[in-house]
């Protein structure tokens, strides 16, 4: 997932103010079910809505909630450099926790000295029994209850 506009303080003439807008989710969706222990990739697409190329170095951060197994940083495609309006997918390996529940970890670009920028992302994920069937797929009404799978 992603969204969320991340503010930014004013900007002066040598200091051009580096953007980045979540596109869209590539893998894993907001929401879906993974198996206790299992490792997947989540994969973003970004676009540079800044005026000038990201630096080199420019990696993506994680800046809060859960790791999921997921390393401090993780690279940006072509070393970082990011065109103004062109558009990256970002991969970062993961693995679910053990126990079962909802995990939301967050992310966000920062520049090779460290200096955060863009929208703020995320990975959500629900960690399930994998010997219970699959939840129902999602309902056309939101708020409606969910029927029982076998009513007797």
């Amino acid at each position: 997932g992603g969204g969320g506009g991340g503010g930014g303080g004013g900007a002066g003439g040598a200091c051009a103010k580096s953007g980045a807008r979540f596109i869209r989710d590539v893998t894993v969706f907001d929401g879906t079910e993974v198996s206790p222990g299992a490792r997947f990739t989540k994969i973003w697409r970004l676009r540079n809505e800044g005026q000038h190329t990201w630096r080199p170095g420019t990696t993506l951060v994680f800046c809060g909630g859960d790791q999921l197994g997921a390393p401090e940083t993780a690279p940006v495609p072509n070393g970082g450099q990011i065109a103004p309006g062109e558009e990256v997918d970002i991969a970062v390996d993961l693995v679910a926790p053990a126990t079962l529940g909802r995990y939301v970890g967050y992310w966000r670009l920062a520049g090779p000295m460290g200096r955060r920028f863009g929208q703020r992302i995320w990975v959500n994920i629900t960690v399930v029994d994998p010997a219970q069937p699959p939840s129902a797929a999602p309902m056309e009404v939101e708020g409606a209850p969910a029927a029982p799978s076998d009513a007797d």
